[in-house]
C-alpha cells in the first residue's frame, strides 16, 4: 500500500500472508514501489536533497515501468509463461492503470490478478504522501 512496504506481507511470521502461500506451494515473490524505505538509492538523486525530482513519477510510470520490471524480472527467473499477481491498495491502482493501457501486455503475463484492498480513486485520500506527489508532480 501507500507508504508501505512488502513487509506486511512477512510480518508475524507463520501468520502472514507471504509464509502461508509459500507452504501451500506457491512461488511467492515481493515487489516494493518506490517512494518506501528500499526505494531511496538512485544513482544521481538524494531523496532528501533532490526531494521534487526524485519523487517526480505517479502510477502512471509505476505501472508503465516498476510492474512491467517486476512482472517480467519474475518470469524470466521461473520460466513460467504467467503469473498470479495479487496487489494491495497502491498495488491495485498500478495494475488498474495497466490494464486499461496496455491490455495485451497483462493478458499475455497475468493469469489472474486479485485486488485487496483496492483504490481506484483518491478523491478522498487525505495521506500526507498523496499531497506530496500531488505538490511535486506535474501531471494536469
Amino acid at each position: 500500500g501507500l507508504d508501505d512496504s512488502a513487509d506486511c506481507w512477512v510480518m508475524n511470521s507463520n501468520k502472514s500472508p507471504a509464509f502461508i502461500a509459500a507452504r501451500e506451494g506457491y512461488d511467492v515473490w515481493l515487489g516494493n514501489w518506490r517512494g518506501n524505505k528500499y526505494s531511496r538509492r538512485h544513482k544521481t538523486l538524494d531523496p532528501d536533497r533532490d526531494e521534487k525530482v526524485f519523487f517526480n513519477y505517479s502510477f502512471i510510470e509505476m505501472s508503465r515501468f516498476d510492474l512491467r520490471a517486476m512482472v517480467d524480472k519474475v518470469l524470466e527467473c521461473t520460466k513460467a509463461s504467467k503469473l498470479a499477481y495479487i496487489g494491495h491498495s497502491m498495488g491495485t491502482t498500478v495494475m488498474f492503470y495497466a490494464m486499461t493501457t496496455e491490455p495485451d501486455y497483462i493478458e499475455k503475463k497475468i493469469s489472474l490478478f486479485v485486488a485487496l484492498g483496492p483504490v481506484a480513486k483518491l478523491k478522498n485520500c487525505n495521506s500526507n504522501f498523496i499531497r506530496k506527489l500531488s505538490e511535486v508532480r506535474a501531471y494536469a
